[in-house]
């Protein structure tokens, strides 16, 4: 739904993945799939949330190298 975001502490989340990104590590994981005739693919649900999780962060507001005050922080 449009206009919709979501907060950490009055700090909004954006994704900075890209599709292509992605779309290379699908390449893998089903490459991987077959040559382990399956067995790889229980890791691939893990490795899809943590591929989200590594491209999301704070959005930058403009502060001085504040933790805390807009800049984005890992």
């Amino acid at each position: 739904m449009a206009g919709q975001h979501s907060y950490i502490d009055g700090q909004r989340l954006v994704f900075t993945g890209s599709a292509m990104g992605l779309f290379g590590n699908w390449i893998k994981w089903l490459l991987l799939t077959f040559v382990t005739l399956g067995v790889y693919l229980l890791w691939v649900g893990p490795r899809i949330a943590a591929w989200k999780w590594k491209h999301t962060d704070f959005e930058a507001m403009g502060g001085y190298g504040i933790p805390g005050q807009g800049q984005i922080t890992r």
